[in-house]
């Protein structure tokens, strides 16, 4: 008895239709709202999607940029240590900084300026020339003060490619580096762990 009547139903319903002129005002009614929904969400979209790209932008430059100091901060280490292992014997038997400034011509820095506080805290027996970063360095077998430890101090000129190292103290295997700088030169002292 109900499929008849629903039959019924949707004969009368498929049968009916909306006049022309109900048809055009529909459609002008549409028209004139749709605009203004897409200006409405594109005005609070808009700042929003700029917002988050400028975010997003900067947590790549700034990740980027950290990413960039570690690595270069791992690169001088790992050079430091591995210049440290070999060894090297001086060129210079020299132990006062004037004398070592005097004959270390090459170098574009002055140890002169640190002579007094590099004495106070190392002993130093000899130099050589070498590279740090792809820097000429001065590098001084010394001797540190407090605790008679043996070690390779290494001094550059500090350039951009340097000052973008982070100051550290790490253990490499069986050589310990550490990395500073007094904000004209480069330090990097290296000696053999426990």
């Amino acid at each position: 008895m109900n499929a008849p009547l629903e039959d019924q139903i949707r004969e009368y319903y498929q049968s009916q239709s909306l006049s022309e002129d109900s048809l055009k005002r529909i459609e002008t009614a549409l028209e004139e709202v749709r605009p203004e929904t897409r200006r409405r969400t594109s005005r609070f979209q808009r700042p929003a999607m700029i917002a988050a790209a400028a975010v997003l932008v900067l947590g790549v430059f700034v990740g980027g940029a950290q990413i960039r100091k570690e690595m270069d901060t791992r690169r001088v280490v790992v050079e430091i240590a591995q210049s440290h292992r070999k060894a090297l014997k001086p060129e210079f038997q020299i132990s006062a900084i004037p004398e070592l400034q005097a004959v270390m011509d090459r170098l574009d820095f002055s140890l002169l300026p640190v002579a007094d506080t590099l004495s106070e805290r190392f002993e130093i027996s000899g130099a050589r020339y070498c590279s740090v970063g792809g820097q000429l360095a001065a590098q001084l077998r010394v001797r540190e003060r407090k605790n008679q430890t043996p070690a390779t101090l290494y001094v550059a000129s500090l350039t951009p490619k340097l000052n973008r190292t982070r100051p550290c103290a790490t253990c490499l295997g069986d050589v310990t580096v550490e990395l500073w700088d007094d904000g004209a030169r480069y330090y990097g002292l290296a000696w053999n762990s426990k």
